[in-house]
């Protein structure tokens, strides 16, 4: 909810304002009532203090008609009409916005560029919404999405398109329930429609997985395109939901591949749910600069891990380690051990390492006192005796204490 929110009368009295707007009656509106609709009664910041599924009503349920009402609402609030509306509406809290939503607020509001304002643009690409006519598939339907991947895919880079055209958000979140999409997809089309994107979160579940119909390569142009299209991407999270894998038969066309220079990429966060091959996603991408790094819920080889913590260490500044299983129980303590001596991170937390569930073994423990999870915000020294602590072997008869290192 954005600064300033409303009381739960406050609602009540901005709902019943929105509703007398949408019916078309707004002549009974008195000045003092429009000024009501806004917590606290100040102008300038007018849209900006409404709760966010308020925007997001008004966007997506208003009319022509009632937008227009809204917008004649926002000039008796301030002279600044654009400012009120544009940033403070729609620069203020996160929006659920198609592409075609957002082209009638351009017309309606006659501001072109109005998307820009619109820091986090959620885009959903499930089937139904790239291909309308599109039912939810059926098990048969489902062996022959390959052949309707790439017609799907299509309509993914036809949005972002539209979108980069509008002056869309910064920050792109790509959410899907049954989707025929992938990351290679994803990437792709992000690749080929020039979207340039400054925060980018990749949220794909229950996707069906099929081999790709034939083998497919990017053009020279596309490929030239690849630094300009990363080149302010400086914040990327990735949910790797079952049964992707962030790798693929073809090397060119995964998204790892597509996505292979972010020079300015200061954070990344990986969800990866145990699948193969996330280790290499690290390794070759090129963020020189990533000061902060997430991963989560990742079966890796103590050598994998150790090598992806030396491809980013002089950067990073911030590591969180949860949900990591290792293939060795020691494996843990020759990380420690490579934080501490080679690393200069400001901020490390470790939560439910090596942890297997319905074994009597549930998770890795850390120091004399036997903690399973740990975060720590120290200068370099301090850091550093921190970990000696913790890469202590603790005694059985400490075997019941569980605690919190913070």
């Amino acid at each position: 909810m954005a600064e300033g929110s409303a009381t739960p009368a406050d609602f009540e009295e901005i709902t019943n304002n929105i509703n007398q707007l949408a019916c078309g009656d707004d002549e009974g509106l008195s000045a003092t009532k429009k000024s009501a609709a806004v917590p606290g009664g100040k102008t300038k910041r007018a849209l900006g203090s409404l709760a966010a599924e308020l925007h997001i009503a008004i966007a997506e349920v208003c009319g022509n008609r009632a937008l227009l009402k809204l917008r004649r609402v926002c000039r008796t609030l301030a002279e600044d009409t654009s400012d009120v509306f544009s940033k403070r509406f729609f620069g203020a809290v996160s929006h659920r916005l198609t592409v075609e939503s957002m082209e009638k607020l351009c017309a309606i509001t006659k501001v072109p560029r109005i998307a820009r304002h619109v820091e986090i643009l959620s885009l959903d690409i499930s089937d139904r919404n790239l291909d309308p006519g599109r039912k939810r598939p059926t098990r048969k339907q489902r062996s022959k999405v390959a052949a309707t991947r790439t017609r799907i895919s299509s309509g993914l880079t036809e949005a972002l398109q539209r979108l980069d055209a509008l002056g869309a958000g910064s920050t792109l979140v790509v959410h899907s329930l049954e989707t025929a999409i992938d990351f290679r997809c994803v990437g792709t089309a992000l690749l080929q429609c020039n979207y340039a994107p400054r925060k980018l979160r990749i949220d794909l579940e229950d996707a069906v997985e099929a081999p790709w119909p034939h083998s497919q390569t990017l053009s020279s142009m596309s490929l030239a395109g690849l630094s300009r299209t990363w080149s302010k991407l400086e914040d990327l999270n990735l949910d790797v939901t079952f049964p992707f894998r962030v790798t693929s038969a073809n090397p060119v066309m995964d998204f790892t591949r597509v996505l292979r220079d972010a020079p300015n990429m200061k954070r990344l966060s990986v969800t990866a749910d145990s699948c193969p091959g996330v280790a290499s996603f690290y390794k070759n991408l090129r963020a020189s600069h990533l000061r902060c790094l997430e991963m989560d819920y990742e079966d890796l080889p103590t050598l994998d891990l150790l090598q992806i913590l030396g491809h980013y260490q002089a950067s990073l500044k911030k590591l969180s380690l949860a949900r990591i299983t290792l293939d060795h129980p020691d494996g843990w303590c020759t990380v420690l051990q490579k934080i501490r001596d080679d690393m200069q991170l400001e901020e490390l937390s470790v939560d439910d390492v090596d942890f297997h569930f319905g074994l009597d073994f549930a998770g890795q423990i850390f120091g004399a006192k036997r903690v399973r999870y740990f975060s720590l915000d120290l200068q370099s020294s301090e850091m550093r005796d921190r970990l000696n602590e913790l890469m202590v072997v603790a005694s059985d008869a400490d075997a019941d204490s569980e605690l919190w290192e913070g």
